[in-house]
């Protein structure tokens, strides 16, 4: 349903993919994108899970944040830059559907954006404006510069 709101541009060429590993030790998996063949963003569930204590734990050791605090703080910028559990993206591919553009692309996920960018609903006036400054996470990315390519607007970063 998610890669059917893909801009025309992009039709067929973008993949989500979720996999679970049923015989892991938590049967938990990975997610990915693809696009054109290649994947260019995937997070494992350790890697998704693990992001937000080890950045609260840099937070409370570098700067002395109280860890309640610092673990909020952990969470919001591991979500912030794309580092997400399997049920995260999810939730991510889900709030496309649901929200409007204006607010998946403010969202505090970047997946969600990411996803956002690749969206039909996001116009090439805003496209243009968007390729002015590259985005924080590897995932914006690289679905912000499919994106761009495919209509053909030239960034610099």
């Amino acid at each position: 349903m998610v890669e059917g709101q893909f801009a025309p541009s992009l039709a067929g060429r973008v993949r989500l993919e979720s996999t679970h590993y049923h015989k892991s030790h938590d049967g938990e998996g990975r997610v990915g994108i693809v696009i054109d063949g290649v994947q260019v963003w995937c997070m494992g569930c350790i890697e998704g899970d693990r992001a937000p204590g080890l950045m609260a734990d840099d937070l409370h050791e570098r700067e002395g944040i109280p860890r309640r605090e610092a673990y909020r703080i952990g969470d919001a910028k591991a979500h912030d830059y794309g580092f997400v559990s399997q049920y995260d993206f999810h939730q991510a591919v889900w709030d496309l559907t649901q929200v409007s553009i204006d607010d998946a692309l403010a969202s505090p996920s970047a997946v969600l954006r990411a996803l956002a960018y690749m969206d039909a609903r996001t116009g090439k006036r805003r496209l243009v404006k968007l390729a002015e400054r590259a985005p924080r996470s590897s995932v914006e990315r690289q679905c912000l510069k499919a994106r761009l390519e495919a209509e053909s607007i030239a960034y610099d970063w």
